[in-house]
């Protein structure tokens, strides 16, 4: 509901400034009539929410505090389970790091993110991601080739210290209070085993209380309690008299345990059988939580005891082990990463079994970590998939996959700093980095998921969008209205393409599960056809005549021939071609009446012929040169998967190796990658003459080919600063829209662009005539689709920010589908649809181009003439001048497209004593006015006269009350005591008597006190005989009445 469906709803309880009662088929009525979305049944729901009490009847006042209790709450689960949008990738550059980097933090000492690999190794970066500072730590006990550095724990300020831990069995404590040196303060030395994970908790309320926990080789949790930590870990011993102390302290660890350092207190528990992977003290458990890859001890809880040095231990059962976990301490909840493919949520007193099971990953869950504010959970696989879930509703929101570097098996770590909104993952010895962007809660959203593809219907004239979760959604193209949509398309996977057949009666959807499904517009599923045994992202699909290609993340091309279509469940066929790329196939394109073209990650193009399924030329001018030594061998693909993964699992050893490469290489190796292919169907006659075919990817390259002579036209860069760009080319092939990972498009003119090659040989760099640029979206761009609509040429784009767009060919965005405004596609008008002078490519003319400064040599440069002859009024203009002016208006070109702050007329909160309105709140929409004057009340007229109204006055009428008979009158039959009332009675009764008689018997003893004691005791005896007497009395006029 809108503001204006609110005051319907409120003109409807209201008549002559009174607020109306309604009962329940009023109100449904009610709200029918004033046209409010919704069915009958549906209103009838609401009014049973809102009528908690039951009472029959909803006013204004129960509607809106229904109203704002709803609202409330969805913007708690709004919260939990909006989805994070993450800017581009980033690979930090340095070559500090040679081996595996055991871990990422931030330091709050010196404001600096500290990292270090396990030659020992260290970095510091700023909070804006620039190499700070970077050194090397070793240790006297061994040689440093020998010395590994395991893992290593910050301890916060006041301390302000970093501890080491080495594989020579030792735990180095360094000062980080100074930024010139970096000295080791304490050694922790003979260790019982190697250390392996380490973690440190201070005391909040108490910075003196922290505790120093390490797992080690033997599967041991051991612990220092610190009692001083602020003044000294350890207590120093005084100095030798005319010495001079060590600055570093070296203490033992059967010292600690000895009890020779009384502030400093040791526990220990042996409760895996196998090495510790991760340790974390819970301080609101007050116990250790420790992992291992095992069955019978893979998460272990070790709780606290009094004046005890050991821990009594609780132990978690779970398939295969665990490699992480992470502890929620507001839910209480602890998340396991786990190597059977699941994350799984425990309650850390229940180990019988999970609270919930968080399904999804195709391999083993390396790394897990919450994100607390706003109830999220991080999961990291080692297939290098990051997915985050919603914890409250155990579900996957988002999936990134295919954006971290494409290197063979390595090695993992997780960081995500929470108060920056900061993602560290590393991969070996490379660190990558994801910042989260920044929500704009006002921003109408086509999907709850992020959007995977869409495409233009023109059977139906209908766009069709596909998310991740599944959902299949149908729109009219020409008003953005919703027709209809499908859930749960792919239950147990994420849908990643959407094709559609030559006639526009079949869909295709293809998931990250390996299979394709067949749909008609109706949402029946035909076939499922399954590309592989094992799981693998579906990338690109291409129904054809007789056959359906299947490409996506293989170096293979699957083919399903239509013999096959008779049963539900499909395989695939023999590609005759076999195997040609050396790298995995990311997209495809066909060409009628037989041309298939196929692109792989390394940049090369082949060229098939569909009727013998055989090469028949590949264009690898700007693809990854094959290294010395390497050989791929031709293999046939076979519908069974197990060739498929030998044949693959043998091209990637016979790769080099990812790690021994530098990281510019790895710069190079990501522009090679091609994302999109296109034929232009209009320049099929050219043969050798000029392009005919368009390709786009990496680093922002677009490419026109000739396929007939496999040579490059031309090429220029559509997004210069782009990791990676998608395109689409309209039917006429008159237009080019790139986009790119921050959500910014283009328009080109290439309707003249490359139809003849240069006669020097060379491509051509020149750029096209860019007609605009605009940013419709937040998030990267997954899919273009171009279609002719009114005569004019429209752009859909589907974007991982949830939403689908529709824009023309000059940047001018008619909407977002979903939106509860319908828009309207204006007729094409010759002389302005066509007339492109007037968008803001000119802005950017120079930012299209290659950055090539031209830097004049000293001998060539002269002064300006006007500085001679006028040197008063001469100014050196040192934004066109000067290579920094220039560097810094090239940047400022390169920002994205923001609008200018306007006044907004009317705000509530500036006008409100002129409006009378409330100033801000809930309540602003509702009138609000001065209660009207009320007149001397005049007793009304039935209690001056009541006999006009009830018969008879009131005075007139006498009271009367009828009198009781008397009991003797009453009685008519005779009785006796014993009949009327009970033994007990009688027996007591007769107690009394009997106690009577001897008290009036008994003869006084001497002296004068005598006659006054038999006249007490007479007395005594008479009021209680008479009280007996009245309570026999009572009881037989009690039982008689």
């Amino acid at each position: 509901m809108n503001i204006a469906d609110f005051r319907k709803i409120m003109e409807m309880f209201s008549e002559d400034d009174e607020f109306l009662d309604f009962t329940r088929e009023q109100f449904v009525e009610a709200m029918v009539t004033i046209g409010a979305t919704g069915s009958r049944g549906e209103f009838g729901q609401m009014f049973d929410r809102i009528d908690v009490t039951k009472q029959g009847v909803v006013n204004w006042d129960k509607f809106a505090s229904h109203m704002l209790l709803e609202f409330y709450e969805k913007d708690d689960k709004v919260k939990s389970t909006l989805v994070p949008h993450w800017t581009e990738l980033k690979v930090l550059s340095t070559s500090v790091h040679k081996d595996i980097v055991q871990g990422v933090t931030y330091l709050k000492t010196n404001n600096r993110y500290f990292a270090i690999s396990k030659e020992g190794s260290i970095t510091l970066w700023t909070p804006e991601l620039k190499l700070s500072r970077s050194l090397k730590t070793a240790t006297e006990s061994c040689r440093t080739k020998d010395l590994w550095v395991t893992d290593f724990v910050a301890l916060p300020p006041p301390i302000n210290k970093v501890a080491l831990a080495f594989t020579s069995k030792e735990i180095a404590v360094y000062d980080m209070s100074s930024k010139i040196d970096f000295n080791t303060q304490y050694k922790i030395i003979e260790l019982h085993d190697t250390p392996l994970c380490m973690d440190f908790w201070l005391n909040s309320s108490n910075s003196n209380d922290a505790i120093l926990a390490w797992g080690d080789v033997r599967g041991s949790v051991s612990a220092i309690n610190f009692s001083s930590a602020t003044i000294a870990l350890f207590e120093r011993p005084a100095a030798p008299a005319g010495g001079k102390q060590d600055p570093c302290l070296t203490v033992k660890l059967a010292d600690i345990q000895s009890g020779m350092y009384k502030n400093a207190k040791f526990v220990k528990h042996s409760g895996h059988s196998e090495w510790v992977r991760q340790v974390k003290y819970c301080h609101s458990l007050e116990c250790f939580l420790s992992c291992a890859t095992t069955n019978t001890d893979s998460l272990v809880i070790g709780w606290l005891e009094q004046n005890s040095s050991t821990m009594r231990t609780s132990k978690f059962q779970i398939s295969q082990g665990i490699n992480a976990f992470d502890f929620h301490p507001s839910l209480n909840l602890i998340a396991t990463a786990g190597v059977n493919h699941q994350v799984s949520l425990w309650n850390p007193y229940v180990v019988s079994k999970a609270n919930g099971l968080l399904r999804g990953h195709m391999a083993a869950v390396v790394q897990v970590q919450y994100i607390i504010n706003r109830n999220q959970l991080l999961s990291f696989s080692k297939d290098k998939v990051l997915r985050i879930w919603d914890v409250g509703l155990q579900v996957c929101i988002q999936r990134l996959a295919g954006m971290f570097p494409k290197t063979g098996d390595v090695q993992s770590i997780m960081y995500f700093d929470e108060l920056r909104n900061k993602l560290f993952i590393t991969f070996n010895y490379q660190i990558t980095v994801m910042a989260m962007k920044a929500e704009n809660k006002d921003r109408v959203f086509t999907h709850d998921k992020p959007v995977t593809a869409a495409i233009y219907n023109s059977t139906y004239n209908q766009v069709v969008s596909v998310d991740q979760g599944g959902t299949m959604a149908f729109w009219v193209l020409d008003t953005g209205q919703r027709v209809k949509s499908n859930s749960d398309i792919h239950p147990d996977a994420e849908v990643t393409a959407l094709a559609q057949d030559a006639s526009g009666t079949m869909l295709y959807t293809g998931a990250t599960d390996g299979t394709i499904k067949v749909w008609d517009f109706n949402g029946h599923c035909y076939h499922m056809l399954h590309a592989s045994d094992t799981p693998g992202d579906i990338g690109h699909i291409i129904p054809m005549k007789r056959i359906l290609i299947a490409v996506g993340w293989t170096r293979f091309v699957t083919v399903f021939r239509d013999g096959s279509f008779k049963d539900f469940h499909v395989h695939p066929s023999d590609w005759k071609g076999g195997q040609e790329h050396r790298d995995d196939i990311t997209t495809a394109s066909f060409s009628a009446p037989h041309t298939l073209a196929t692109a792989g990650y390394d940049g090369e193009i082949i060229l098939w012929h569909t009727g013998s399924e055989q090469v028949s030329r590949k264009l690898v001018e700007r693809a990854k040169p094959l290294k010395r030594g390497t050989s791929l061998t031709r293999q046939n693909t076979r519908g069974s998967v197990a060739s498929r993964h030998a044949s693959t699992s043998a091209m990637r050893k016979a790769l080099p190796s990812q790690g021994s490469q530098t990281n510019a290489e790895d710069g190079m190796e990501a522009s090679y990658t091609i994302t999109t292919i296109e034929f232009l169907e209009e320049r099929k006659d050219m043969k050798e003459i000029g392009a005919d075919l368009i390709s786009c990817g990496g680093n922002g390259w677009v490419r026109f080919w000739n396929s007939h002579s496999c040579k490059l036209i031309g090429e220029f860069t559509a997004h210069p600063h782009a990791g990676s760009i998608i395109m689409a080319v309209d039917p006429t092939n008159k237009f080019l829209v790139t986009a790119d990972v921050d959500g910014q498009m283009r328009s080109w003119i290439i309707e003249d662009y490359n139809m003849i090659a240069q006669d020097n040989g060379k491509p051509n760099t020149v750029p096209p005539s860019m007609i605009c640029h605009w940013t419709p979206h937040g998030d990267s761009v997954t899919t273009l689709a171009m279609c002719q609509r009114m005569e004019k040429t429209l752009i859909i784009s589907a974007s991982s920010d949830a939403c689908v767009v529709l824009s023309d060919i000059k940047g001018k965005v008619l909407g977002t589908f979903g939106q509860e405004q319908h828009w309207r596609i204006e007729p094409f008008i010759a002389g302005i649809d066509d007339d492109f002078t007037n968008t803001n490519a000119s802005d950017e003319e120079d930012f299209v181009r290659e950055e090539t400064v031209i830097i004049k040599k000293d001998d060539d440069w002269k002064p300006d003439d006007r500085a001679t002859t006028d040197p008063v009024n001469y100014k050196v203009d040192s934004w066109s001048t000067s290579l920094l002016g220039q560097r810094y208006q090239e940047e400022r070109k390169q920002k994205r497209e923001r609008k200018q702050p306007s006044n907004i007329p009317n705000l509530p909160y500036l006008h409100w004593e002129r409006t009378g309105a409330p100033p801000a709140g809930p309540y602003n929409a509702l009138v609000t006015r001065d209660l009207d004057n009320v007149d001397q009340l005049k007793k009304p007229d039935f209690m001056s006269n009541p006999h006009k109204f009830f018969g008879e006055k009131i005075d007139d009428v006498v009271s009367t009350s009828n009198k009781l008979p008397a009991l003797s009158e009453a009685l008519k039959h005779a009785f006796d005591e014993k009949s009327l009332f009970p033994k007990f009675i009688l027996d007591y009764e007769n107690e009394l008597k009997k106690g009577q008689q001897p008290a009036a018997n008994n003869p006084s003893k001497r002296g004068s006190l005598a006659p006054t004691r038999q006249t007490s005791g007479r007395r005594t005896i008479s009021k209680q005989a008479q009280k007996t007497t009245k309570t026999s009395s009572s009881v037989r006029t009690t039982l008689v009445e």
